[in-house]
């Protein structure tokens, strides 16, 4: 899709109906290559090069709202829309509105291993993410239920995450 995109340089209204295009044909549960959420991501990342900053929040906010509404085939790629979108918050100073965006993935977190489908990536991505908000006694609540989840060989990953951690 970027090269397709790349065919149009110079031409951002051809870019723009490049990307609208492929976000409304392409199937995220279908996709083998790539990233499926890279799609809406790019899209948004054209419109930031191209537009100013009042039409930054009318229009690539408006693509990363669709981009994280869509049925990903996998966790990670829901994340990724949802962490791209804090990303470009964050690089237009609107730090409120990434801290706002990303509250509620500690909610998906907790639903995640609540219903008992993460992984253990899974687990170790949700206590590096309190870490990362210095938030250590719950990271390390967080690598205990992992732990109390997996059994072994599974559970090595998240052993081998905590010891790195301390």
């Amino acid at each position: 899709m970027a090269r397709r995109v790349k065919l149009f340089e110079g031409n951002p209204n051809k870019q723009i109906l490049t990307y609208t295009e492929a976000v409304r044909t392409v199937d995220p549960m279908k996709a083998v290559l790539g990233k499926p959420h890279a799609l809406g991501v790019a899209s948004a990342k054209l419109y930031m090069r191209i537009t100013s900053h009042h039409d930054l929040a009318v229009n690539a906010r408006v693509i990363f709202e669709k981009a994280v509404q869509v049925n990903y085939k996998t966790v990670d790629n829901l994340a990724g829309a949802w962490c791209e979108w804090a990303e470009m918050e964050i690089r237009h100073q609107n730090f409120k509105g990434a801290l706002e965006l990303l509250s509620p993935l500690e909610a998906i977190y907790e639903r995640i291993v609540d219903l008992r489908i993460a992984t253990p990536q899974i687990i170790i991505n949700y206590a590096w993410l309190l870490q990362e908000h210095k938030y250590f006694e719950d990271a390390f609540k967080v690598y205990e239920r992992g732990v109390r989840i997996f059994k072994h060989p599974r559970v090595k990953d998240i052993w081998s995450h905590i010891s790195r951690s301390l």
